[in-house]
């Protein structure tokens, strides 16, 4: 009914970052609670708008942000076109201090048979990311690649096992660690 508290947290997880002067912060998806509430989106962005000119700020879509509504996990071209008219790129790559970061749209990967080229770019994003770099790797995305098992199907928590074994494929061929960070499953996992 109200996003006072929502609000109040968030400015407060703002405040600690920038008195830990981190060099960057990345916020895991579920920026908003509903894609489709313009009033969540404004306050989110101004929120940021005020941060993000101190220090860098890097978003990856969550389920909330690109799916409608955000429980049935249904993403359509509109909703993936409103998410990056509002925020830019769902999947991208930078490089920060020598090291790549990784930003990808884990519900992409949920909902690939629908979003083949975006589903292709991001494995490409991928294998272009470790080609001739021989430091760690960090990605960041909304959902997990599994929440128990490798082998896991597709549940509410993880991403398409398909998908999952393609990434997985794809990442043993680097030579150092990879390290991926997720937010979805409201709870603290490694």
């Amino acid at each position: 009914k109200s996003l006072d508290f929502e609000i109040l947290n968030f400015n407060k997880l703002l405040k600690t970052s920038n008195e830990q002067n981190f060099d960057f912060l990345t916020i895991l998806g579920d920026l908003i609670n509903d894609a489709g509430n313009e009033i969540q989106v404004s306050a989110f962005n101004n929120i940021i708008k005020n941060y993000s000119n101190k220090h860098q700020i890097y978003l990856v879509p969550g389920n909330h942000d690109v799916c409608m509504p955000a429980k049935e996990d249904k993403i359509t071209n509109d909703s993936l076109n409103l998410y990056r008219s509002r925020y830019g790129p769902d999947y991208y790559k930078v490089e920060h201090d020598n090291l790549k970061l990784i930003f990808l749209n884990s519900s992409i990967f949920r909902n690939h048979n629908n979003f083949f080229e975006d589903y292709n770019n991001q494995l490409n994003l991928l294998k272009d990311s470790i080609r001739d770099y021989d430091e760690d790797l960090f990605i960041f995305m909304h959902h997990p690649l599994y929440a128990e098992d490798i082998h896991e199907g597709k549940n509410t928590w993880n991403i398409d096992k398909k998908a999952r074994l393609e990434i997985i494929d794809i990442l043993s061929n680097h030579t150092k660690s990879v390290y991926i960070f997720s937010g979805h499953m409201h709870q603290n996992k490694i």
